[in-house]
């Protein structure tokens, strides 16, 4: 899953760092990768959450069968 959000934002050929963990009363992870590519030019990161990170993670929670994170305080929504 980690391989394919990098991939959707943008990052998919950048190196990055998994941390997975479950005390936060759900799993959940965290990615870290560099903002420097290939060719040592800055990698544009302002406004990835708005602009390609919120349309990523819609995808995968669909490609994945996972629950849906904009439902997640809707009881009613189904999954």
């Amino acid at each position: 899953m980690s391989q394919a959000y990098m991939g959707k934002i943008g990052f998919g050929d950048q190196p990055f760092l998994v941390d997975q963990h479950y005390d936060a009363g759900h799993p959940q992870i965290h990615i870290v990768s560099v903002k420097v590519g290939h060719d040592g030019s800055r990698i544009e990161t302002q406004n990835i959450g708005r602009n390609q990170s919120e349309r990523a993670r819609k995808e995968i929670e669909q490609e994945f069968h996972l629950v849906k994170a904009s439902g997640k305080n809707n009881s009613n929504q189904n999954t």
